[in-house]
């Protein structure tokens, strides 16, 4: 008895060690992933659906192989070497595939990246679920179903430990390397101990304390491995700094007397960089008959500086910067200049469209400097609804400016089609709409300010301001904006006219901004997503007539039934998973620092929901907990269209906001896991009970390969044609039919 008790413990121990140890390794890899694809939301899926891919695949393949005792004995000295290799090849990358920043990989390469550096490391993961299970599982077959539902619930609870651990202690305080290093001594060190009371196997307790060693040097001189490691990749550029902060990887590059910022791989900005500064602020500033109070969004504010100093009517500059790191670094570009000079400085750390809500002053002029909508967080700044935040508190002939990388004289369809739906979306709320066309696009838009005459009128303003720019002179600017150019740029833009807008949720600037630079590594892959796009709603019928063939031919098989059962689980679970973390992103544009928690939330969810089956079993029968499980995965997908569908419209207030990220949001997570894991459960005892004799990780496995499928799917296909809204029409349709068509 005593000897049972303390196998239970064992089990329990091991268990939350892979759940830690599975987590902070699937979070490290995909922040990795994210700087390199630029911070693009998409890829969270794709990193999700080939890491599931691999966890399903080492769930079923090697879980048969476990009878082999030197087989058992090999698997957990493989993630070490395997971990460290992949987590150093994701930093070389950008050298071996030749990165250019914000313009897509082509498919293949993109796809490759995935598979060589999340595959096997989540192949190893998804192996441990039934090596963990057949270690302390007895022969009884009950007994093993049993076992399976305890690693479960307890490898959810070390993820959640996981989770909270590195959100709140090891993200400000360790490199990414360091983390590694620290899960890795963990979870060896559990398994040494684990392996030693079970079998007292020397040799393999030997290794286990070889890897200590080497998990313990990662530890401790993990910064000095990544700071030799960025000397490598950014050669000839020296990295001065490398930090990770909630909003993105910033790095600090530097080369002779250039400085180079950048956010998850973009470009944020250069210093010095007279061309922007000139462009950004000096024009908008000539333009203005007395600019009085500016707000100057992101971007480089200690370059603007030397030009807002000559404008005697300037009082007030607002700084707007959410990344604590970027606005500490402006801070000190220009701690020696602030009280020479002659107007105030306000420093605002917080989201744009909270001060844009709050401001009490109208503005002359809003200079915008974020990078274009290549991710959620930057098209928050080019939709319907920040614009009208815009205008609310836009002076009458104040001026809004911005710029999108363009071409000298050409407009090719799809760069003409993205700049109309910049247009249309200013259009309305701004009349007065002028754009300088050239290498990028100068967009200066005001509500009543007459813009083309002041441009016309350029060469007195600049005489009688005194000011010498280096770019934008009287002559520069007459060549830019001529009669001859501007109707050039006009006519070749006419003939790609559309009506649609961008907006917070319907995710037009994605779709149009891909259908920009896609063409360039990977033309052959936009012209089949185009024409996909044409015949959506014939595709989203075709996809949906499938899901009832396949349904209707599993249905007539119990076993078949309940493994897809399991399949269209996990792919709810995971679609409205990534559904949420794009909505969050759009509401917040925190996603990368809470995607920990978000991930820990889950797999609490999945733990409180496999254990809470015990007791729910009990009082209803399996058929009709199977339909609750629907119907809360049906009320869940409810709960998400209402912001895709709402917002535009009405809108949150700022307490509603609150009220939905430290309330709402991770409830709706919670649940999510909750339902998945109390299905996974009853799911895993019926197919048991028919079958006693399968291997351990087939339910697991294929619970896992429909969250692949549907990662996958949705990231890569459906929300690029479909939108939010479509997507979860689509979930809606599956969640009504497996409700209703449900056999005997």
């Amino acid at each position: 008895m005593h000897n049972k008790k303390r196998q239970e413990i064992s089990q329990v121990i091991a268990a939350v060690a892979l759940g830690s140890i599975v987590l902070s390794l699937q979070i490290l890899l995909i922040r990795a992933l994210l700087q390199l694809f630029q911070g693009n939301e998409i890829t969270i899926g794709l990193s999700l659906s080939v890491w599931l891919l691999g966890t399903s695949l080492g769930s079923l393949l090697i879980s048969r192989l476990f009878k082999w005792r030197w087989f058992s004995d090999t698997v957990p000295l493989l993630l070490l070497p395997v971990a460290i290799v992949e987590i150093i090849l994701i930093r070389y990358l950008p050298l071996l595939f030749n990165f250019i920043p914000g313009v897509p990989l082509d498919f293949g390469s993109t796809g490759a990246i995935f598979l060589i550096t999340i595959l096997p490391v989540a192949f190893l993961c998804g192996a441990f679920f039934p090596y963990m299970v057949e270690i302390f599982s007895g022969h009884v077959p009950s007994d093993r179903t049993e076992r399976i539902k305890s690693v479960y619930i307890w490898e959810s609870i070390g993820a959640m430990l996981a989770a909270l651990l590195m959100s709140f202690i090891l993200f400000p305080l360790l490199s990414s390397f360091q983390i590694v290093g620290f899960f890795l001594f963990l979870f060896y060190a559990i398994l040494s101990w684990i392996i030693k009371k079970a079998r007292g196997h020397c040799f393999l307790l030997t290794l286990m304390v070889l890897y200590l060693i080497i998990a313990a040097v990662l530890l401790v001189a993990g910064n000095t491995l990544q700071q030799k490691i960025n000397e490598i990749v950014f050669d000839p550029y020296t990295v001065e700094d490398d930090t990770d902060t909630p909003y993105g990887n910033i790095k600090i590059l530097e080369l002779e007397e250039q400085s180079v910022v950048t956010n998850q791989g973009t470009i944020a900005y250069t210093l010095p960089d007279p061309y922007s500064d000139e462009s950004h602020i000096l024009l908008p500033l000539l333009l203005h008959p007395e600019p009085r109070i500016i707000l100057v969004i992101g971007g480089n504010l200690s370059g603007y500086l030397s030009y807002l100093e000559k404008f005697r009517t300037v009082r007030e500059v607002y700084y707007l910067e959410k990344d604590p790191y970027l606005m500490n670094f402006q801070k000190e570009l220009i701690r020696n200049r602030i009280d020479s000079l002659n107007f105030q400085i306000r420093f605002m750390m917080k989201d744009a469209r909270q001060l844009l809500k709050s401001a009490e002053d109208s503005f002359d002029i809003i200079s915008l400097n974020k990078p274009e909508p290549y991710t959620l967080s930057d098209n928050r700044f080019y939709t319907r609804e920040f614009y009208q935040l815009v205008r609310s508190c836009l002076d009458q002939k104040g001026v809004l400016t911005f710029s999108i990388r363009s071409s000298e004289n050409y407009l090719n369809p799809a760069l003409a089609a993205y700049t109309n739906l910049t247009v249309n979306t200013l259009r309305e709320l701004f009349p007065e709409i002028f754009i300088i066309p050239g290498d990028d696009q100068i967009f200066l838009v005001s509500p009543s300010l007459d813009i083309a005459k002041r441009v016309n009128n350029y060469h007195h303003l600049l005489k009688s301001s005194k000011i010498d720019p280096q770019f934008f002179s009287a002559a520069y600017l007459a060549y830019r904006s001529s009669q001859e150019r501007l109707q050039s740029f006009q006519q070749q833009r006419l003939k790609w006219i559309h009506s649609e807008q961008n907006h917070d949720f319907n995710l037009k600037g994605y779709l149009y901004h891909y259908r920009l630079w896609g063409p360039v590594s990977d033309p052959r892959f936009v012209e089949l997503f185009t024409v996909l796009q044409q015949n959506r709603w014939l595709l989203s019928l075709l996809i949906l007539i499938l899901f009832i063939l396949i349904h209707s031919i599993t249905i007539r098989h119990k076993h078949k039934f309940l493994l897809w059962e399991l399949m269209l689980v996990g792919g709810y679970s995971i679609a409205l998973q990534i559904v949420f973390l794009l909505e969050y992103q759009i509401l917040f544009g925190t996603v990368y620092s809470a995607m920990t928690i978000i991930f820990g939330l889950f797999m609490l969810g999945l733990a409180v929901g496999a254990a809470g089956l015990k007791l729910m079993i009990n009082k209803f029968p399996g058929i009709q907990l199977a339909r609750y499980g629907i119907a809360g995965f049906i009320i869940l997908s409810l709960i998400l269209f209402v912001p895709a569908s709402l917002l535009p419209a009405y809108g949150f207030t700022d307490f509603l906001l609150v009220i939905v990220k430290w309330g709402l949001a991770p409830f709706l997570i919670f649940m999510n896991g909750f339902l998945t894991g109390g299905y996974f459960s009853l799911m895993t005892s019926q197919y048991y009970r028919l079958s006693p004799s399968s291997t351990a990780g087939i339910t697991y496995g294929y619970d896992l390969a429909g969250s692949v499928v549907a990662a996958f799917v949705v990231s890569i296909i459906l929300i690029p044609l479909f939108e939010i809204r479509g997507v979860l029409f689509l979930l809606l349709s599956f969640m009504a039919v497996q409700l209703i068509w449900r056999g005997k």
